[in-house]
């Protein structure tokens, strides 16, 4: 559940189609022991990556004014689109926190 989620290691990410395939689907083995966590066929899984530690301390060389450690909470200007809940992004957060766990810095700006 989002307010109560139960963090996992991934023991195993396995590649399933072919390197010159167009697409990259692979088999991820997540550890759940202890966990209770009870699942049949046709469940799904959410997966909250994070952002490398060398990739997070690049960005923050790109933009050396920004404090890390400063706090914000995120408020949405527009009904219709909700804030992400609590177990992704604190509130308040430190633009660390939202850096590391919730921004995708490497992802190329698209045009709208």
């Amino acid at each position: 559940d989002l307010e109560n989620p139960f963090y996992s290691k991934v023991k195993s990410c396995e590649r399933v189609t072919p390197v010159d395939h167009f697409q990259d689907v692979r088999l991820v083995d997540f550890d759940i022991e202890g966990s209770r966590i009870i699942y049949k066929p046709g469940d799904i899984c959410l997966v909250q990556p994070e952002n490398l530690q060398e990739n997070v301390d690049f960005f923050f060389q790109l933009f050396p004014k920004l404090d890390r450690e400063r706090r914000f909470i995120l408020e949405s200007t527009d009904a219709s689109i909700p804030v992400p809940p609590s177990s992704l992004l604190p509130r308040p957060c430190t633009i660390q926190q939202a850096v590391q766990s919730y921004f995708d810095i490497q992802s190329i700006p698209k045009r709208y």
